[in-house]
């Protein structure tokens, strides 16, 4: 399965906003450095997926991502 995530870095409040079944908007406080932000993201949705692998699939550098959910075994 894919989640496919805007996210909006440095942002005074965090915030996850689901907006369909497979998307999400996310601000986190985190900057867009060294990889800060992405880690934030992953744990976000380790937290609502807690039963999935999860892995940033697409957009690494980019504000539009795409997420692999994945069964763990």
């Amino acid at each position: 399965m894919y989640l496919k995530i805007h996210v909006t870095t440095d942002a005074k409040k965090e915030k996850v906003e689901k907006i369909a079944d497979d998307r999400y908007d996310i601000s986190v406080r985190e900057p867009a450095e060294d990889n800060k932000a992405n880690e934030r993201i992953l744990e976000i949705i380790r937290r609502i997926y807690a039963s999935m692998r999860v892995r940033i699939v697409n957009g690494h550098h980019a504000s539009a991502k795409i997420i692999s959910l994945e069964e763990k075994n």
